[in-house]
């Protein structure tokens, strides 16, 4: 992901085609910063189980995106702006829906969108899209059922309870 971060955080794609054949190429298919975001989060909880080589690429990577947002902050904060708006309609759906079967796979859109929105907390123009997340989040609270972590569980220390809480069970299903 970091390899091709560059050529997209300065293209107009949103769903950016992998074009190296590392890892995630094939589980991952296309890069967007909200999936950046996320495997960031992850591997830097997982970052002290890798080995000492694995650890020193992590950090080198780790600065490489550091590196590119810092340079290209303005085309971060606008393709950041576009990804939220289409993951927030994703999510609305979620949000609406009676069904809970998918959750576990669907609420990866609200873990993004809680990502995204922390990386771009100074940006005013995400205000609205602020608002239209309380609202959702106001509808899934009053169907939502505490319960165990919704991703795997080796994840669950990476996300805290508290900006993370929708992890933390699932909507009630409809009878």
């Amino acid at each position: 992901m970091a390899a091709d971060l560059d050529a997209y955080i300065v293209s107009d794609i949103l769903y950016w085609s992998l074009t190296d054949g590392g890892p995630f190429h094939h589980r991952y298919p296309q890069l967007t910063l909200g999936g950046l975001l996320l495997t960031q989060a992850k591997l830097r909880h997982l970052g002290a189980r890798l080995l000492p080589r694995e650890q020193t690429d992590l950090a080198q990577t780790e600065r490489q995106i550091a590196d590119i947002h810092s340079r290209w902050l303005a085309n971060w904060k606008k393709k950041a702006g576009r990804e939220i708006g289409v993951r927030l309609n994703a999510w609305a759906r979620t949000a609406q829906e009676r069904n809970a079967d998918d959750y576990p796979g669907a609420v990866l859109q609200r873990v993004m969108l809680e990502l995204l929105l922390t990386d771009v907390s100074d940006d005013p123009a995400t205000a609205p899209h602020r608002t239209r997340l309380a609202t959702l989040d106001t509808l899934l609270r009053n169907r939502f059922d505490r319960g165990p972590f919704a991703l795997d569980a080796d994840l669950e220390p990476a996300f805290s309870p508290k900006p993370y809480w929708f992890l933390y069970g699932r909507p009630a299903s409809s009878g």
